[in-house]
């Protein structure tokens, strides 16, 4: 049996169907909603936001503790911006949020910003079809951005 450690979403729903998903999948899904995470460890269950605010648990030199290496970098899933659309039915207006990038700590010596750009990635924009406040909008928006910064 497992036991659950969940961090609070920035959105609360009165209800939510899970249709035609396992569990699994549905726990994903909204953790993925909301940017965050979700992790096994032993038999606890934790759904929550990347820290990026950590220290390097490790600390590699070539030629020393590292004597080779084969890697690729692909910059093409680092997008600059994110915009969130969905349509208000009450306003009758279209309604758009910004997504606001997660401060990522260094990977290299080059950030996603400058890795999107030398590579002409465009601005994404995900579009919501339901009625969705701006709030669940915004962290739908916020969380494509943490998504993009972890890939």
């Amino acid at each position: 049996s497992l036991s659950a450690d969940a961090e609070a979403g920035s959105v609360t729903h009165q209800t939510l169907v899970q249709y035609q998903a396992t569990d699994w999948d549905f726990i994903v899904m909204r953790a993925e909603a909301n940017g965050q995470l979700v992790f096994v460890e032993d038999s606890t269950l934790r759904i929550a936001a990347p820290d990026f605010g950590g220290s390097s648990l490790e600390t590699y030199k070539y030629g020393d503790t590292l004597l080779e290496v084969e890697c690729t970098l692909d910059g093409r899933g680092q997008y600059p911006a994110v915009a969130g659309k969905t349509w208000s039915a009450s306003d009758q207006a279209l309604v758009e949020v910004d997504g606001e990038a997660p401060t990522a700590n260094k990977q290299g010596d080059k950030d996603s910003d400058t890795l999107g750009g030398d590579l002409s990635v465009p601005d994404v924009t995900v579009q919501h079809n339901g009625q969705v406040l701006e709030t669940e909008l915004q962290a739908y928006a916020d969380a494509a951005l943490v998504k993009s910064r972890l890939a």
